[in-house]
């Protein structure tokens, strides 16, 4: 598989100014191991437009790679974890220093919110038990 170098504008815009002040695109070629059509592209939009021309044009942009939306997928899981996490910390605190009664009201609806998580996950609530 080819790899592709990435160039700064700045590098860009003083190669250009190189090549359109006379410079040999052969000696920058060799000099840089820039590929030739790469720099006489790179000259020719300079001479156009400028700076302007050696920005990048948008093109057509690449569907996520697999292990991309693996990724963001898991990043959105952690998140909602990290909000059940917050609920269940709250519960904690607000459960200190409390009757028996309101302690039991308190186990039930923590589990409440435990089921409704699962569901929401496609966890089988046979776990709880």
């Amino acid at each position: 598989m080819r790899k592709y170098r990435v160039y700064s504008q700045e590098f860009k815009e003083a190669v250009s100014r190189r090549l359109v002040k006379g410079e040999s695109v052969s000696a920058v070629h060799d000099e840089l191991q820039i590929g030739l059509s790469v720099l006489y592209r790179w000259r020719d939009a300079y001479r156009k437009e400028g700076a302007a021309g050696l920005r990048p044009t948008g093109g057509v942009p690449l569907p996520p790679r697999p292990w991309e939306q693996r990724i963001a997928e898991l990043e959105r899981k952690i998140g909602q974890q990290a909000a059940g996490y917050g609920f269940l910390d709250k519960s904690l605190q607000a459960c200190k220093g409390v009757t028996p009664e309101e302690h039991r009201h308190w186990k039930d609806s923590i589990y409440g919110e435990i089921r409704s998580m699962m569901q929401r996950e496609g966890l089988a609530e046979a776990a709880l038990r």
